[in-house]
């Protein structure tokens, strides 16, 4: 990823009045650092300490490259 952008993972549940929750949706947004002038700023680098975490930051960097590749053909 980059060194002003950060992506976030967001999920979403139904939940029944039993209380039992299900997955029904993942979605990956993206945000970008900006100081008070607009500028983009610099995010810290992330910690990655276990393999979940690993796997993560590999999907995120693939992601971030179909994106890119996706920009530059006009989508």
């Amino acid at each position: 990823m980059g060194n002003t952008s950060m992506e976030v993972r967001v999920d979403t549940y139904s939940e029944d009045l039993s209380g039992i929750r299900k997955p029904i949706n993942r979605a990956y947004l993206v945000y970008v650092a900006i100081d008070k002038d607009g500028n983009p700023i610099k995010v810290p680098k992330l910690k990655l300490t276990t393999e979940g975490q690993k796997a993560e930051w590999d999907s995120a960097v693939k992601r971030n490259d179909l994106r890119k590749l996706r920009r530059k053909e006009g989508f």
